[in-house]
């Protein structure tokens, strides 16, 4: 359906979803945990050397090209009293985050830089016209810390690193300037208040419709932990874990109208598909583990306190989550029932036509049409004269022509399983067309 491609209908979402991953294609390659500035700005990207340059104050249209930019930036930072007022123009956070990896020796891996001061998800590509937002985006973008990856023992890991000739100004500068005092851990109370107004405010402020997931329900739940003597990290956690999955559920309402309506591949979907496809944030293999059975648990929840859901489907979300979260490395797949051809699997809004609902049906004749026919619908309609039930796919190819053929080639853009292209010819030749839906 149109919600698993929305990157498709709105060309910012799709602008935002391709300059992250070129970020984080770029997050991928190679760095020397010594690396030096001038090194580590040359395998930077155009529009990073530029931002630096920016944020740094240099005046870019005396430096015509790349080398004289990576030049005056490496004179710049190198020069003590510049590296100073650059580390003082800081955020507090920032100056945080920078002191960590140099009490760290320089450089150290990014994962307890990203759960102490967030990652860098959203940060995207042309930081010269839109700085990054994060925390170490700051850093960066400054040209005081590069990511990357780097071979540490046995295996290869993202590592955060400052370049080498900068870490001695950088240690005798933070020396001046007194850490920024920890923030007391909140209470039970506070932690408990804090999440009720969160959900507050995405039932009230960020959503219009009515939610398939209530509010009753989460706050519930929210407040069932904390009277359980849940830790304050973990009330706060919850939300956050149980938020895209709320998010999820108003996806496909057809398919699961209530809680009760979940099935084990839905959960799967959720976690392998919706969430990678609709969410920027790149969430690690715990903290999907984690959210799927905080998912469990909210619906062994509303099992035992009558919200809604039957015991029969707390049982089946709690073998689903297991069968999910048990597999090693990776998370495991409950795959959908096999298509019988009236599924719904696209929707898209005409202006002549309105509401236009596409099928696997329909799908089908366009993988044959593609492959076969280099997307020539009168061909197909004249071969499918000389199939099985061939009538009914020339009246299917007939809707399919008169209502936008081309947007059935987005369900293309993430590749056709092989799978999918040998059910599609066998149908197509072999067997009749079918209204009946699976799911």
């Amino acid at each position: 359906m149109e919600e698993d491609f929305p990157f498709l209908m709105d060309p910012d979402l799709l602008m935002g979803y391709v300059t992250d991953r070129w970020r984080k294609e770029q997050e991928e390659k190679p760095i020397s945990i010594h690396s030096k500035l001038s090194a580590a700005l040359n395998k930077s990207p155009a529009p990073w050397v530029n931002a630096a340059c920016q944020a740094l104050g240099l005046d870019t249209k005396t430096l015509r090209n790349r080398k004289a930019k990576t030049r005056a930036l490496v004179a710049h930072l190198t020069d003590p009293e510049k590296l100073k007022a650059a580390v003082h123009g800081l955020s507090t956070e920032a100056r945080e985050a920078l002191r960590m990896v140099m009490e760290a020796g320089g450089w150290m891996k990014v994962g307890p830089l990203y759960r102490r001061f967030g990652d860098c998800e959203g940060d995207g590509w042309f930081w010269e016209e839109e700085p990054p937002e994060s925390v170490l985006g700051e850093l960066r973008t400054r040209a005081l810390l590069f990511i990357g990856k780097a071979p540490i023992g046995s295996r290869s890991y993202r590592v955060a690193v400052v370049p080498k000739e900068l870490r001695p100004l950088l240690t005798e500068t933070l020396a001046e300037i007194p850490p920024a005092p920890e923030e007391p851990e909140p209470t039970e109370e506070e932690a408990l208040e804090a999440v009720l107004e969160g959900i507050r405010e995405y039932y009230e402020e960020q959503i219009d419709w009515e939610p398939t997931v209530r509010r009753e329900a989460v706050e519930a739940f929210i407040r069932h932990l904390a009277q359980k003597g849940g830790k304050p990290e973990r009330i706060l956690q919850a939300w956050e874990d149980l938020w895209p999955f709320v998010v999820y559920m108003d996806y496909d309402a057809d398919e699961h109208p209530t809680l009760d309506d979940i099935k084990p591949y839905h959960l799967s979907e959720w976690v392998n598909l919706f969430i990678p496809r609709k969410f920027i944030a790149d969430w690690r293999l715990a903290d999907l583990r984690r959210m799927l059975r905080t998912v469990a648990q909210f619906y062994a929840f509303l099992a035992e306190e009558g919200l809604g859901v039957s015991q029969a489907t707390a049982e089946r979300v709690a073998e689903a989550v297991d069968a999910l979260v048990s597999v090693k490395r990776k998370l495991g797949v409950i795959p959908r029932p096999s298509p019988k051809g009236g599924e719904l699997i696209l929707e898209i809004h005409s202006p002549e036509h309105g509401v236009v609902q596409f099928t696997f049906n329909d799908y089908w004749l366009a993988i044959v049409c593609y492959a076969e026919h280099g997307g020539d619908w009168q061909a197909l309609h004249e071969v499918a004269g000389k199939v099985v039930d061939g009538k009914a796919k020339q009246e299917r190819i007939d809707f399919i022509t008169s209502h936008d053929p081309n947007s059935l080639t987005t369900l293309f853009m993430h590749g056709v399983p092989e799978e999918s292209v040998i059910k599609a010819f066998e149908w197509f030749y072999e067997r009749p067309l079918s209204t009946e839906r699976a799911w």
